[in-house]
């Protein structure tokens, strides 16, 4: 069974958890190496448990502790050609070609990983679907536009880790410049509560368990303004979790079902 954390997320940075038979990886890495390791420790995971770093784009918020972390545990960070020009000095840079599936291997098993191309102001942004022992979860972050590929990624997710980065009328109130608000609401900026929660409605499957909201502002945002859009769309308590992730502690460690469990429960 895979289970997750979401050690932080957020406009200063973001990384996330993954593990699936005695694989353990890690998407994005934009904390510091040391506050990585303290929150893996805070959830009760072994640093030295992870084998990879998958990147979805080379933004700060998503990189900055990727090269100090590959160096000291020895592990390497698969990232796209143009995200890789960001990546240098690291203990180990694997290039993937967005689009394309691929597998890590590892002595313990495999995981495989579909990236998938989104719409963001970087040089080549990806998601990522992860799929492993029949299930799947999907990682959907700083993207500006819902797209066919987004939409596919969120169908049939077990697991679903989504940006709901502003609410309109608090990012038109904030004190932002006029530029970066047009910026973060274009179509290669970042999606809103009312966005992420139509597209969860729309393409979410009987299949999905647990939904983390992620890459919230702290100042065009908030929790409780992010939960009640989503309660006007999706019905919240029908999850096992469906919970805003936070910049500055980890969620809980979160274990899917099997397919199996859920059809038993399903009958009963």
């Amino acid at each position: 069974m895979m289970r997750f954390s979401v050690l932080g997320s957020g406009s200063k940075a973001n990384c996330v958890y993954l593990e699936s038979q005695n694989i353990s990886l890690l998407i994005d890495c934009g904390l510091s190496c040391k506050q990585t390791l303290l929150r893996l420790e805070a959830i009760g995971i072994n640093p030295e448990c992870i084998e990879a770093v998958l990147v979805t784009h080379e933004h700060g918020d998503h990189i900055k502790g990727a090269r100090v972390l590959s160096k000291k545990l020895k592990i390497p960070i698969y990232a796209n050609i143009k995200t890789g020009q960001s990546l240098q000095d690291v203990y180990e840079l694997k290039n993937f070609k967005t689009g394309v599936p691929f597998d890590l291997n590892f002595k313990n098993g495999s995981i495989s990983v579909k990236p998938f191309s989104i719409v963001h102001d970087a040089r080549d942004p990806v998601g990522f679907e992860v799929f492993s022992n029949s299930q799947k979860f999907t990682y959907l972050s700083d993207f500006g536009k819902v797209t066919g590929l987004t939409k596919n990624a969120v169908r049939n997710a077990d697991a679903l880790h989504i940006e709901a980065n502003y609410d309109k009328d608090m990012l038109q109130e904030c004190h932002y410049p006029w530029e970066v608000k047009q910026r973060i609401a274009s179509t290669h900026g970042h999606s809103s509560n009312e966005d992420t929660a139509k597209l969860i409605r729309e393409c979410a499957s009987p299949n999905l368990q647990a939904v983390t909201l992620g890459h919230l502002s702290e100042n065009s945002n908030c929790p409780k303004k992010t939960m009640k859009v989503m309660a006007k769309y999706v019905d919240v308590a029908s999850y096992d979790y469906f919970k805003c992730a936070s910049q500055h502690k980890p969620t809980p460690l979160i274990t899917l079902r099997s397919q199996q469990l859920r059809l038993v429960s399903a009958m009963a």
